[in-house]
């Protein structure tokens, strides 16, 4: 819980973990010849997991500073789902509800959060 503690970061702390999770989760299916299922099932799921838990965050934090890892939370949702369906002739329902998840989401931040969401991309993408 002292990881967690307001003005250390924890989105940030929870997007790494989750992002180095599934880069060893996948190494470790693929020695066990268990990737198609871990990227069928496992990593959208965890990341469905992981752009809830930033929106939480996002909603909680005063400071603005989750605003980031909530919109790269969100990118991850959606660029793994539209590589997929474009690699492959169809796409998981997993993958569906991730998302599914992401867009929902973002919209959500973006009602919650409108001129903060704004900001940050001006910020971050220099529009």
């Amino acid at each position: 819980m002292r990881q967690f503690k307001p003005g250390t970061g924890s989105a940030g702390k929870v997007t790494m973990m989750v992002i180095i999770t599934i880069a060893m989760w996948c190494v470790t299916a693929y020695f066990f010849g268990l990737l198609k299922i871990t990227l069928d099932l496992v990593v959208p799921a965890v990341l469905a997991a992981t752009i809830t838990a930033n929106f939480v965050l996002a909603l909680i934090d005063k400071n603005g500073n989750t605003m980031l890892y909530l919109l790269t939370g969100l990118f991850m949702g959606i660029a793994p789902s539209i590589i997929y369906f474009f690699v492959s002739a169809k796409m998981p329902l997993v993958w569906v509800i991730c998302l599914m998840v992401s867009v929902i989401l973002f919209a959500g931040s973006v009602i919650f959060r409108g001129r903060t969401v704004a900001a940050e991309f001006q910020r971050r993408l220099h529009l």
